[in-house]
């Protein structure tokens, strides 16, 4: 189950792209403020390539049933932020994640360095306030 994997965390998951492939170095740093984590969820085929060549700092999935590729495509949206609820925050297309990420920074009065308590920051993240 995918909440099992990813945990209660902010989360930026991409479909079939790193989200460092297609975030810009800004929106990756507020990332790292709120010790979010981020995913690329591809089709089980191509996990292994995935796994090698995208950056450690990026989880990789592997689609094995299909039902993740079913769900964004059905979606124009293959990028989507989650709470730490599990609720969606947002989702759009990978050229809007900067202004899709500002909107729900601006929502959340989020300043960059007030992150996560660092007692509740998982092992391997880092961030401007840890």
């Amino acid at each position: 189950m995918l909440d099992d994997v990813i945990g209660n965390w902010w989360t930026v998951i991409v479909w079939g792209n790193s989200p460092k492939d297609v975030l810009p170095e800004a929106a990756l740093e507020k990332l790292r403020g709120l010790g979010a984590k981020l995913v690329s969820i591809v089709p089980e085929t191509q996990r292994e390539w995935a796994e090698k060549y995208m950056d450690k700092d990026v989880m990789v999935l592997g689609d094995h049933t299909g039902r993740m590729k079913k769900w964004f495509d059905d979606r124009p949206t293959p990028m989507i932020f989650l709470r730490p609820d599990r609720f969606v925050a947002g989702a759009c297309l990978n050229q809007h994640g900067p202004a899709t990420l500002e909107a729900i920074l601006s929502a959340l009065k989020f300043k960059q360095g007030t992150g996560a308590p660092s007692d509740r920051v998982p092992s391997g993240v880092r961030g401007a306030s840890y």
